[in-house]
């Protein structure tokens, strides 16, 4: 086997496992290891899809957000709904603030695997960034259709109907809210009563 595989392969690896370490402080350390056997791949084979991504993951994991996008943004062109190049775009921009960059990759994952909650819920968190209530209760209400349970979607939910002036409904949620974490109402009663309004 070639010499220059084995290596783009390992490098694949260890951004494929760093995904899932613990502690995720581990992450940034795999990625650096990893980093120049990635940029070699890049290098000797620029259309590998695969190792463009792994690197752009690496970069991302090592804070270079703006240069992950930039290799990302590549793997993209080529192949438009690749859901891990999305969902890692989408992330690496929301963390650098670029909201209007964020909210099209979104849009875009969600096109592409509309069945997954986080997705709608991570939408709705740059949603409500934006301040764009309505929008960002239409991605928390999806977020709860497809998980009915997720405590954290009915909490952004009640923040964004706070905000946008819709009291009675942000108390209907809050009270869901309290019913699912009956250990948690007195903390829940306090953080309602401080949204700002």
């Amino acid at each position: 086997m070639d010499p220059d595989e084995i290596q783009r392969d390992l490098g694949l690896a260890m951004i494929e496992m760093s995904l899932n370490v613990r502690p995720k402080e581990a992450r940034p350390q795999i990625a650096r290891q990893a980093l120049p056997l990635l940029e070699a791949a890049v290098a000797r084979a620029p259309d590998d899809q695969d190792a463009q991504a792994a690197l752009g993951f690496a970069l991302g994991m090592m804070d270079s957000h703006g240069a992950a996008l930039t290799v990302l943004d590549k793997v993209l062109v080529q192949s438009q709904r690749r859901e891990d190049a999305l969902i890692a775009a989408a992330n690496f921009a929301t963390a650098m603030g670029r909201t209007d960059a964020a909210v099209g990759y979104f849009k875009r994952l969600i096109e592409v695997n509309p069945w997954l909650p986080s997705y709608r819920y991570a939408f709705a968190k740059v949603l409500h960034q934006r301040q764009e209530w309505m929008k960002a209760i239409e991605a928390c209400r999806e977020a709860i259709r497809l998980d009915p349970m997720s405590t954290a979607s009915r909490r952004l939910l009640t923040a964004c109907l706070v905000a946008h002036g819709e009291q009675a409904k942000a108390m209907d949620e809050l009270r869901v809210l309290q019913a699912m974490t009956p250990k948690a109402k007195e903390e829940l009663q306090r953080w309602f009563q401080s949204l700002p309004r």
